[in-house]
């Protein structure tokens, strides 16, 4: 069996920890709230027989990533997916933990100036500074990918990063969940209507002009799946139309 905490302080001292428990049964999440007079005032714990993800984006905000459980395993390993459901919460001084939306103003606002909510770097950060301040792997394709636990960072087409290329299209990793009414209502508010589109089946691929950049999204009306990239004009091209520019 294996264990994982982490805990974070906030502005008055109050202390949010959790502990994760992993094990054949799968992973049971304990959370936490004290106050400096030792005073607990919340307790959750999470478990569901699979995999939980967790980890601290604030002093007081969580994500909180449940694992999509297989009913039609056969050996107890079949069970785990890998796929994650993921949720953000604000812990309340008051003991509450109140779910959040990831796409909402301040995703706007960071997106604006090249930047995906709770994802390290930004569009235009060259690769030796990327590689210096995040772990992970470069892997070569049709175009060069750094990859990382929480994204992945795009560079314009060649054979040999030297470290001065900039970074043109980041996407993040983790599942954003909801149905393409829901999300694309969420951005086109934000964002106003989408510039470009490509819609094939229950695929869909929006995007939307955010200052000068461009936010993706990257979905799947039928299991409700889809992930947000962002990129310049050239580096979203590439990736979601390389051979006709959806972009103008």
């Amino acid at each position: 069996m294996e264990g994982e905490m982490q805990f974070t302080i906030t502005g008055n001292k109050d202390t949010f920890m959790y502990y994760k428990d992993s094990g054949r049964g799968g992973d049971t999440l304990q959370l936490v709230g004290v106050r400096p007079n030792g005073e607990v005032f919340l307790e959750e714990e999470i478990a569901n027989g699979v995999g939980i993800n967790a980890e601290f984006l604030s002093p007081s905000i969580i994500e909180i990533g449940i694992e999509r459980y297989n009913e039609n395993y056969v050996a107890m390993g079949d069970r785990f997916t890998g796929l994650f459901d993921t949720k953000y919460y604000h812990l309340t001084k008051d003991g509450e933990m109140k779910e959040i939306d990831y796409i909402d103003q301040e995703f706007a606002d960071l997106a604006k100036k090249g930047q995906l909510k709770w994802v390290p770097g930004n569009i235009g950060m060259n690769y030796k500074s990327l590689k210096a301040n995040i772990k992970g792997t470069l892997e070569y394709g049709e175009i060069p990918f750094y990859m990382t636990r929480k994204a992945s960072y795009a560079f314009p087409p060649k054979n040999k990063l030297e470290g001065t290329e900039a970074v043109n299209a980041i996407g993040k990793n983790t599942i954003i969940t909801g149905s393409k009414k829901e999300l694309t209502e969420k951005l086109q508010k934000y964002f106003g209507k989408p510039v470009a589109e490509k819609i094939n089946g229950n695929s869909y691929v929006y995007a939307y002009k955010a200052g000068q950049y461009y936010v993706v999204i990257d979905g799947d009306s039928k299991s409700k799946e889809s992930y947000l990239n962002i990129g310049t004009k050239n580096g979203i091209n590439i990736l979601f139309w390389p051979f006709d520019g959806g972009i103008k």
